[in-house]
């Protein structure tokens, strides 16, 4: 984002920096803002809310998801994401697969295997394909992709 003098915004994220109007996003999705803050160049979200919100727009190119997060009982836990995700395709037709993969960054064991079972389990309820980059790291990363529609010939 080009730096704007005196630039103020109500659009910030858990971290306090200015989400982009406009533009390709990465989203963190985590509680903790301390320990485990998003990496540089990436928009720090707390809420499954909020993230949902952002891939409705259809600007999030990468995603990475904690599960347990607080509040998760009102707002949800990283697993729905992966479930709107999914709902998005399969009900309303609108695939907001992140272009470049959704990260399991989660350090609840229970959690990271739920989600990633939810996941790899994708081409059996859609039409996707999903592939996991990187087999045998604790931080599972995948590709979901829609396959190119004959219809559009």
């Amino acid at each position: 984002m080009t730096e704007i003098e005196n630039y103020r915004s109500a659009f910030r994220d858990a971290l306090r920096n200015p989400i982009p109007i406009e533009g390709e996003l990465r989203i963190w999705l985590d509680d903790d803002v301390v320990d485990r803050r998003a990496y540089e160049g990436w928009v720090h979200l707390r809420t499954v809310r909020e993230v949902c919100l952002m891939l409705l727009a259809g600007r999030v190119i990468e995603l990475s998801l904690d599960n347990d997060l607080e509040g998760d009982d009102v707002f949800g836990q990283g697993r729905d994401v992966i479930d709107f995700l999914e709902e998005a395709q399969g009900y309303y037709g609108l695939p907001l697969w992140p272009r470049d993969g959704v990260h399991i960054h989660t350090a609840n064991d229970n959690a990271r295997g739920r989600m990633k079972r939810a996941i790899e389990s994708l081409p059996q309820r859609l039409a996707v394909e999903v592939e996991l980059t990187n087999p045998g790291e604790s931080q599972p990363h995948y590709l979901i992709r829609v396959p190119e529609s004959d219809d559009d010939e």
